[in-house]
């Protein structure tokens, strides 16, 4: 004889029981045996796994089960139909054990088992019920179709459960629509896939699938939702103002840009020569030597705007072809100003960048030069004028947000408050300056200590 012991769930056993019961199974009883079952084998132990036999259940096909339904009410002498069978079976979802359940409650149901009774059993929704609320909604009829949900609603059914069968039954109306012989598959009632195929005729699969990803997504977030009945209700609305019309005009004009994106990949537009033009604007005339350095400026005590000097003209002439050569390199330009120009842009540039350095906003820092960026910074009339090489920085630094930052460190740098001008020479950037331009822009820059800045 032997002790036949069954451990069900056993995936639920604590680490200390599965420690105590691997003592057992490491030197079992001769007269013992021990059958684990669980449903999520995954979080069984190795070490438990390693000393037991693996037997893999899979669940019946609803062919088999129907067949043993039948097998056992002839046997018992119950009556009953071949929908009503198939209806318990399907109920049963592969499991022998839920099957006769269902079968068993049906018999004490009903002196009949047909497709009516066990619907009634279940609870479920009347599937034509659900295929009116599906008809309607597909057809626009949204009163119709919200009237039938506060039918079923009366009647004491699930709006959980209606929003389920109603999403399972627009898959049914796809996989019907595609393949008009799949009833092997969803083994319906011949008068229910009868109207179920006419209404897989009446509409294009694009609403249907439509309709299905409505219901859907209701159904996903109805499981979590105080007002159940209100996001079914929106779906229904939704799937009735659907236009079968404006979406296959979207289709259409989606399908003729993926066209032309895909005629643009083959043939590539090709880039303009500008090599005859670039010709044209260079400039023959030599570029003049930037004058001797200007003495060395004396140092201010005191920062004070107030008492700033400008620079009346320039030591050459602007106006020279040289500098009328658009658009301007930043290292050329620097090169053509005077000496003391150069300084004083030197010594903003630096305060500013020394300011910034540390600054929550990186990339100011970053953009006005800290990490090898071109710019140049010009004091003039109390407005800070810089000028940016490199558009990408041009268009970061020229936010509100960050203008108005740049206002801030920089007043706080010189002391006074300033205005901030941004300006973009890039030779992508519609009106991009010249280099005259930029010359005669910083041709009268202050003369300032830069020496000493204000708190920040």
């Amino acid at each position: 004889k032997y002790k036949v012991y069954i451990i069900d769930e056993v995936h639920q056993l604590s680490g200390a029981a599965f420690n105590a019961l691997l003592k057992t199974l490491e030197e079992p009883p001769a007269h013992a045996v021990f059958i684990l079952a669980t449903t999520e084998v995954q979080k069984i132990p190795a070490t438990i796994m390693s000393r037991c036999l693996r037997l893999d259940f899979h669940l019946v096909p609803q062919e088999i089960l129907e067949a043993h339904v039948a097998k056992i009410f002839d046997k018992e002498g119950v009556k009953y139909t071949k929908e009503g069978v198939s209806a318990i079976a399907a109920a049963g979802e592969g499991s022998v054990r839920d099957t006769l359940s269902v079968a068993d409650m049906c018999v004490s149901y009903s002196d009949v088992v047909d497709y009516e009774s066990v619907l009634g059993v279940l609870g479920a929704n009347d599937p034509q019920m659900i295929a009116k609320i599906a008809l309607a909604a597909l057809s626009g009829d949204i009163k119709g179709a919200v009237s039938l949900v506060e039918e079923a609603a009366s009647l004491g059914k699930s709006v959980q459960m209606l929003t389920r069968d109603l999403t399972k039954y627009f898959r049914d109306l796809i996989i019907i629509k595609h393949d008009p012989g799949c009833n092997v598959v969803l083994k319906l009632p011949n008068k229910l896939f009868d109207a179920a195929a006419e209404i897989a005729k009446s509409f294009d699969s694009v609403t249907l699938m439509r309709a299905l990803d409505i219901f859907s997504g209701i159904e996903a977030k109805s499981r979590y939702s105080n007002q159940p009945k209100i996001l079914l209700e929106t779906a229904i609305i939704k799937t009735a103002t659907l236009s079968g019309e404006e979406l296959s005009d979207l289709i259409a004009k989606v399908t003729a840009i993926e066209g032309k994106i895909k005629d643009l990949e083959l043939n590539p537009p090709q880039r303009p020569d500008y090599s005859a033009l670039k010709k044209m604007l260079t400039p023959t005339a030599p570029v003049p030597e930037a004058p001797a350095s200007a003495p060395a400026q004396e140092s201010v005590p005191a920062f004070d705007i107030s008492s700033a000097k400008a620079v009346d003209a320039l030591p050459f002439d602007v106006s020279d072809a040289a500098v009328n050569a658009p658009p301007a390199d930043l290292a050329e330009v620097t090169a053509i100003l005077p000496q003391e120009i150069r300084d004083q842009m030197t010594k903003l540039r630096g305060r500013v960048l020394g300011k910034l350095r540390n600054h929550p906003l990186k990339m100011l820092y970053i953009s006005l030069g800290g990490e090898g960026n071109d710019t140049l910074m010009n004091l003039k009339d109390g407005k800070i004028t810089i000028v940016f090489k490199k558009e990408m920085d041009y268009n970061y630094c020229n936010t509100p947000r960050n203008v108005e930052e740049l206002k801030k460190v920089i007043s706080a740098e010189i002391g006074e408050p300033v205005d901030v001008e941004l300006i973009n020479c890039n030779e992508s950037a519609k009106g991009a300056l010249s280099a005259s331009d930029i010359v005669k822009l910083f041709a009268g820059a202050e003369k300032i200590n830069i020496n000493r800045g204000g708190k920040y």
